[in-house]
């Protein structure tokens, strides 16, 4: 998936991206960034949300999605 996919999922289920975010423990402001593609997301939050938002694959060292990854429950979510 790619950032216009992904906006294009959020806007398709109708759900904000600010929304997304908070749900699953993300700033609003580094999603957007994500996003736009100001931040690569080679590490840290941003990574996280990356491969949250299926923008990149989870590195074998690092099992974490967060609960909606654009709409696929995990088994590895965590609990708010």
């Amino acid at each position: 998936m790619d950032v216009v996919e992904a906006r294009a999922h959020f806007h398709h289920r109708g759900e904000t991206i600010r929304g997304w975010a908070l749900r699953n423990g993300f700033s609003p402001a580094l999603v957007y960034a994500v996003l736009a593609g100001r931040i690569t997301g080679v590490r840290g939050q941003a990574h996280h949300i990356a491969v949250a938002l299926d923008l990149k694959p989870a590195s074998p060292a690092n099992s974490y999605s967060a609960q909606t990854s654009l709409g696929k429950e995990s088994e590895n979510a965590p609990m708010s």
